[in-house]
């Protein structure tokens, strides 16, 4: 992200992500408080990590919908062919609302991503028009879905965690707002942000919850809209949208 503002000319930034977009602004922000003025995490909260690597086979026994992720990292390549064969139906099974829901067997398999919807057709996507997942569709098909699941390794997680682990620094103290899903079908996200102590990490954090599954900007965005420009407001109201100053934890 760095080198992309750097190459476009921008100074700096107030950089808003959902998911794994959340967790690039959330590092951004705590690696270089220089460009990043604030932060907008939509579904996820700031995961400072611990004193040791956590791999994903641990959490699932607590959280099995995110079964998933164990399944990215241990078999890489039948999970891209898979999501690969037929891009529309996947994505369209990840694009689901409240009212359009996932069925619960959903990400608690090992071995596959889309068996819980047997041979069953998944509808559209309800908050795009059928252009616009056209769209989708067609980006999705140029590189496949295999550089996406890399998030998901073991090793490039555990680098990833070793690279904060390094700094020595966990704390992001510039703005941070983290909007909440109301029912997000992965994961009770507002709750596993207080167990894993974003609050004490990110001093000026803001926390929303919209009534939403898992894409709450997408599927909401009547409620959701409001929500950040009435923050970003007070921001620029209280001047504290300048560049932070890293704090040295000690």
């Amino acid at each position: 992200m760095a080198c992309i503002l750097k190459h476009a000319g921008v100074d700096d930034v107030i950089c808003m992500g959902h998911d794994w977009g959340s967790q690039i602004c959330y590092e951004m922000a705590r690696a270089r408080p220089d460009i990043t003025n604030a932060v907008i995490g939509i579904s996820i909260p700031y995961a400072p990590g611990g004193d040791t690597f956590t791999p994903s086979t641990s959490f699932v026994k607590y959280y099995p919908k995110l079964m998933y992720q164990v399944y990215f990292d241990e078999k890489t390549d039948n999970a891209a062919a898979e999501l690969d064969k037929d891009v529309r139906r996947s994505l369209r099974s990840v694009h689901r609302t409240l009212a359009s829901p996932v069925p619960d067997a959903f990400l608690r398999s090992r071995d596959s991503f889309l068996t819980a919807f047997g041979s069953e057709e998944i509808p559209p996507i309800p908050y795009l028009t059928p252009q616009e997942e056209d769209y989708l569709v067609e980006q999705f098909k140029v590189q496949g879905f295999e550089n996406t699941l890399h998030f998901y390794i073991t090793e490039n997680r555990y680098q990833s965690w070793k690279f904060v682990h390094n700094h020595g620094n966990r704390s992001i103290p510039q703005p941070v707002l983290t909007v909440y899903s109301s029912k997000d079908s992965t994961a009770d996200w507002k709750f596993i942000g207080t167990v894993v102590g974003s609050a004490k990490y990110v001093p000026n954090l803001t926390t929303e919850t919209v009534t939403a599954d898992h894409w709450a900007h997408l599927e909401n965005p009547i409620g959701f809209n409001p929500i950040v420009r009435g923050w970003l407001s007070k921001l620029r109201d209280s001047g504290m949208e300048k560049k932070a100053k890293a704090v040295d934890e000690l």
